[in-house]
């Protein structure tokens, strides 16, 4: 089993327990990962380093004002803080509140949008099925059965009228 690692500087893997023979024997090799940082990255992390350095200092100045303040001041930044609290549960409730109400009121669109849904469906069906029963035909028998006859009949009422609309000659007698 041999165990190999990898060089922070460049990169490259070597044995454990030898030292890199690019950063060690030719530090020249690694010089491009040994670029110093720009600047605008400096300056970015700097002001990083800054604020959380002005958050860490503001938290141990209240952490040690706490520890050095009397039980009745004590109980005084406790209550600002527990009221501070409370002020912000209770503008999440209002929110969530508000977000539930929005949410009533889609449901019951949804739900008035779904019944006149099935009403449609309802009427529908019952005109279907009288369509089909003024036919004479069993209400399980499909719309498309029913149509066909309709069209045949169509199509042979349109042929007769064709037929008795067209003149006659003097020889022909009608029927």
């Amino acid at each position: 089993m041999t165990l190999v690692q990898h060089c922070v500087i460049c990169g490259s893997k070597y044995l454990f327990g030898t030292m890199c023979p690019n950063c060690c024997a030719f530090p020249e090799r690694c010089a491009p990962a040994l670029e110093a940082p720009k600047p605008a990255e400096l300056v970015s992390l700097v002001q990083t380093l800054g604020e959380l350095a002005l958050a860490a200092e503001q938290r141990v100045a209240e952490l040690q004002a706490y520890k050095d303040a009397d039980v009745e001041a004590r109980r005084a930044m406790l209550s600002q803080t527990i009221t501070a609290r409370i002020e912000e549960l209770e503008q999440q409730v209002a929110q969530l509140t508000a977000a539930l109400a929005d949410a009533d009121r889609r449901a019951g669109a949804a739900e008035r949008a779904m019944a006149g849904a099935y009403e449609s469906l309802s009427n529908r069906s019952e005109w279907l099925a009288q369509a089909k029963r003024a036919w004479g035909v069993d209400a399980n028998v499909s719309f498309d059965v029913v149509w066909q006859e309709a069209l045949a009949m169509r199509e042979a009422y349109q042929a007769l009228t064709a037929e008795a609309e067209r003149p006659t000659t003097g020889s022909e007698t009608p029927a």
